[in-house]
């Protein structure tokens, strides 16, 4: 067994298998880390190549400006993970360690065999070690606030903080297998400021799939005292098997530190290349933007998108994380640009005008539009309930966050705002002024200059 703190084993799970194969190796040269498939793997009947990784018996360079192929790098740990490996290392608590402090081969070595797809990570390529230990939600929970309040971790808990270490993102997060396959458990979190960040999330997939967007199944539950949001995981059977899976940014070839470049239209083409049903994955990718900007979700970058690899195609994978997480403000921006020439404005009307590039005609895609704003409307008191927010609650978030005006502003179809959205949030900024100041001050107009559409009465 090697000890090389420069060089992994890489074991993938073939399609319908139960346990995994060596693949290949990686190891680091220079700035750059070199994969290498392995002869045995290379002679199995049923290979499959790891998506931009052609099954070849030479090394293979990551692509022009990345220092590790996509394709592994996705079944690393992001933001939440790397800090539970760094605090297990290093003995650093609370979340102000600095990541970069460690190599991707340690977080390879070091986290959790449950990753995200059908890759782990071994030191050795003859004996396969799963890095994995049966532990309750109670303690998942318990683990990632000890990790963020920073006090020391128990020893009892320190199994619970290694499932943390495998899906991305930067909220408390953990992995779990349940008798119907496997689950991801999202925490509330320190940062949230008192918002149930948690039943959030949960209101907006159950908004989108009503919209016609394909998203992950969600429950909501409580773990030591805080909430939680169980996902079912798309890279997963119900027998425990695995599925190779990428993200939109290996998709797109592009490196963590130029990720903002990257744009829906270019992944469209990547999925049209590879989709089996190429005809439909315009469609598909209109709606879920369309659901993102209505529902206030300006985090949608790349990472925050997946497909399934097979070997020959790319299939979109579910929607998993929908966050309304826009400011109230009117200006606001999509993550990624929804238009060939950078449009990324978060407002539907200029969604519309990029149709041709999604394969729908103007009347299909103002359809599209009207529909996903309607059913948010029409859902609305039914969601809420299921995501057990209070009116308040409810009314703080539906108008500022999720169907801003300004995400509806020069729209012709479908309601433009909710009656009163205007007052509420004038409200609301005028009252946090006079918190902060101690008298009251002028609310400004957040409506942009020119005259204003008419609020129409949505019917209920």
């Amino acid at each position: 067994m090697t000890s090389d703190p420069n060089h992994q084993y890489v074991w993938v799970w073939l399609p319908d298998a139960a346990t995994p194969v060596v693949c290949g190796r990686v190891w680091r040269e220079g700035t750059i880390h070199r994969f290498l498939y392995g002869r045995s793997y290379l002679e199995r009947a049923g290979a499959l190549p790891l998506f931009g990784l052609p099954l070849s018996d030479g090394p293979l360079d990551p692509p022009p400006g990345m220092s590790l192929h996509g394709a592994l790098r996705d079944a690393l740990p992001d933001a939440w993970g790397q800090h539970v490996i760094l605090s297990r290392l290093t003995g650093r608590s609370g979340l102000d360690g600095d990541p970069a402090d460690l190599t991707p081969i340690t977080y390879m070595r070091h986290s959790s065999s449950d990753r995200f797809g059908a890759i782990d990570f071994q030191d050795a390529p003859d004996a396969y070690r799963a890095r994995l230990e049966p532990v309750t939600l109670d303690d998942l929970a318990a683990a990632a606030r000890a990790l963020e309040e920073g006090r020391p971790i128990q020893a009892e808990l320190d199994a619970a903080l290694a499932h943390g270490t495998t899906v991305g993102g930067a909220r408390p997060k953990a992995t779990l297998v349940d008798e119907t396959g496997g689950l991801i458990a999202k925490f509330s979190s320190s940062s949230d400021g008192g918002v149930p960040a948690v039943r959030h999330e949960y209101l907006a997939l159950q908004l989108a799939r009503l919209c016609g967007v394909d998203t992950v199944d969600a429950a909501l539950t409580t773990a030591a005292g805080r909430d939680a949001l169980l996902v079912r995981r798309f890279d997963r059977s119900q027998e425990g098997g695995r599925t190779l899976a990428v993200s939109g940014l290996t998709m797109l070839q592009l490196d963590e530190m130029v990720g903002r470049y990257a744009t829906y239209p270019d992944l469209l083409d990547v999925l049209r290349r590879h989709a089996p049903d190429p005809d439909r994955v315009g469609e598909q990718l209109f709606v879920r933007i369309a659901a993102n900007i209505a529902l206030g979700n300006t985090d949608d970058h790349a990472r925050n998108h997946a497909a399934l690899w097979d070997g020959n195609h790319l299939t979109l994978a579910p929607a998993y994380d929908i966050d309304p997480c826009r400011t109230p403000g009117w200006d606001a921006n999509q993550a990624m640009a929804y238009g060939r020439h950078g449009e990324r404005v978060a407002n539907l009307a200029e969604l519309v005008k990029t149709h041709p590039i999604y394969d729908l005609d103007r009347s299909t895609a103002a359809s599209i539009i009207d529909r996903v704003v309607t059913t948010i409307s029409e859902s609305w008191d039914a969601v809420v309930d299921q995501a057990g927010l209070t009116r308040t609650q409810a009314d703080t978030l539906r108008g500022s966050r999720i169907l801003h005006p300004a995400t509806t502003h020069n729209l012709t179809v479908g309601p433009r705002r909710f009656p009163g959205t205007g007052r509420r949030l004038s409200a609301a900024l005028n009252a946090v002024r006079q918190q902060s100041t101690g008298h009251s001050a002028p609310t400004p107009d957040l409506r942009p200059p020119g005259p204003q559409p008419r609020s129409p009465r949505i019917s209920r």
